[in-house]
């Protein structure tokens, strides 16, 4: 993008990083459709409620399986402290054999 209209287009660039997300209408927060693709369900036909439940559930499951063995998920942006600093970790899982985190 940068590469792209020369200065005009860096202007408009540094303007959008400069803003932040901006929220104007609420299909700036909340998708509509939402696409399961990734799910494998059939995408006609009605769908209960706790069917796609099982379905997330088995594809977080499937995730964690290919961490390894005792593995769970703690959650997204942990704060960790070693010493005196702080550090917001992405993403932390936990070891229940090995009884550390990740």
């Amino acid at each position: 993008m940068l590469l792209s209209n020369g200065e005009i287009n860096k202007k408009k660039i540094l303007e959008l990083a400069l803003k932040g997300n901006e929220i104007a209408k609420p299909e700036d927060i909340v998708k509509d459709p939402y696409v399961f693709e990734f799910l494998g369900l059939p995408e006609n036909k009605p769908m209960m409620e706790s069917d796609l439940e099982e379905a997330l559930v088995r594809q977080i499951e499937k995730f964690l399986l290919e961490l390894g063995k005792g593995f769970m998920f703690v959650g997204t942006q942990q704060r960790v402290t070693f010493g005196n600093t702080h550090y917001d970790v992405d993403m932390v899982f936990y070891n229940k054999i090995l009884k550390s985190l990740y």
